[in-house]
C-alpha cells in the first residue's frame, strides 16, 4: 500500500474523469492533479494529512469535493482555477488558507468557513 501521491504523478490526465485516492494515502504531491481538465469528480480518504500546492491547479471540470478531517492547510493554488467549482465547505479542522487557494474559480458562489481559520491569505477568491 502507497501512503502518498507523488509530485505531479497524474499531471495533465485528460483520461481521468473520476479518481477515488485509495484509503491510506496521507499526502497528496504539489501538482498531483494539476491540468487534469477533465476530472469532474475526486474522492479523498480521511486518511489524507496533506494536499500539496495546486494539486487540482487547473482541474477545470472538478465540481466538488470533500476535504478530510486531518488537513489543517489549503495550500497556495490548491483549487486554483477549477471553474467548475460553485460552492466549497471548509471544515472546522482547517486552520489555514494560503494565498489564491482558489484563483479563478470564476463560478465560485458560496463558500463556507468556519470560525477556526486562523490565518487567511492574500487573494484567496480572487477572480
Amino acid at each position: 500500500m502507497f501512503t502518498e501521491i507523488k509530485k505531479r504523478q497524474y499531471g495533465g490526465d485528460q483520461n481521468l474523469v473520476d479518481y477515488t485516492v485509495p484509503n491510506g494515502v496521507k499526502i497528496i504531491g504539489q501538482e498531483a492533479f494539476a491540468n487534469c481538465t477533465n476530472l469532474c469528480t475526486i474522492w479523498l480518504p480521511e486518511s489524507v494529512e496533506v494536499i500539496g500546492k495546486g494539486a487540482f491547479f487547473n482541474c477545470t471540470s472538478l465540481e466538488e469535493i470533500v476535504i478530510p478531517p486531518k488537513v489543517k492547510c489549503i495550500k497556495e493554488h490548491t483549487f486554483a482555477y477549477c471553474e467548475s467549482m460553485g460552492e466549497i465547505f471548509i471544515p472546522d479542522n482547517v486552520e489555514t488558507i494560503e494565498d489564491v487557494a482558489f484563483l479563478g474559480c470564476e463560478n465560485l458562489e458560496k463558500v463556507h468557513l468556519t470560525e477556526y481559520i486562523v490565518s487567511l491569505g492574500k487573494s484567496v477568491f480572487y477572480g
